[in-house]
Formats: C-alpha cells, sequence, structure tokens
C-alpha cells in the first residue's frame, strides 16, 4: 500500500524473514543482497532496504537465464534492457526445451 500498488495491479512482492528472503534472493535468484538505508536517507519510514532491481528471466526449470536492468536511471540502458528481456521471453517460451 505505502507504494501506491493495488491487488489488482500485475506484481507479486516476496516478504517473509528478512534473512531468508535475502539468502534467496542471493543464493538462487543471483542478485546482490538487500542493504539497510540508513534513517536520514530514507524516503518514507517503511523505506527500510535498497535492493537490486533488476528483474531476473527464470526458465521453466527455475534457472535463472538473465537479469535486466529494465529500472536503469539512464533511459537508453533501461529501453536496451527490456527488448532484451522480451527476446529472451520470446525465445524461452518458443523453445520449451531449453
Amino acid at each position: 500500500q505505502a507504494l501506491g500498488v493495488k491487488p489488482s495491479d500485475p506484481w507479486w512482492f516476496l516478504s517473509g524473514d528478512h534473512h531468508a528472503v535475502d539468502s534467496y534472493m542471493s543464493r538462487e535468484l543471483k542478485l546482490s543482497p538487500s542493504k539497510p538505508i540508513p534513517e536520514s536517507e530514507r524516503l518514507n519510514p517503511l523505506d527500510i532496504y535498497s535492493h537490486d532491481l533488476r528483474l531476473t528471466l527464470l526458465d521453466r526449470k527455475g534457472q535463472v537465464r538473465g537479469h535486466y536492468h529494465v529500472v536503469h536511471p539512464q533511459n537508453e540502458i533501461a529501453e536496451m534492457a527490456r527488448v532484451k528481456l522480451g527476446h529472451d521471453v520470446t525465445n524461452l517460451l518458443e523453445n520449451p526445451n531449453l
């Protein structure tokens, strides 16, 4: 709710024990672990940790197939990541044995 996300929005949020979630994200998804945000730098009171903002593409077997900087501050990099993600998703959907 603090992020303005409605139940009807197409987002899934992972929540739970901080250490378990961090472990899963770094071990399984190969993302950088979260880092505490100093209280003086928080944008809102619920903004406790900074997270790796890359999207992770998993195949049908749950293997990481790529990471994508789709929310990169440089629009050109974000757009290239979105195009690459679209291509990679299409490739996985069209080739179920990959």
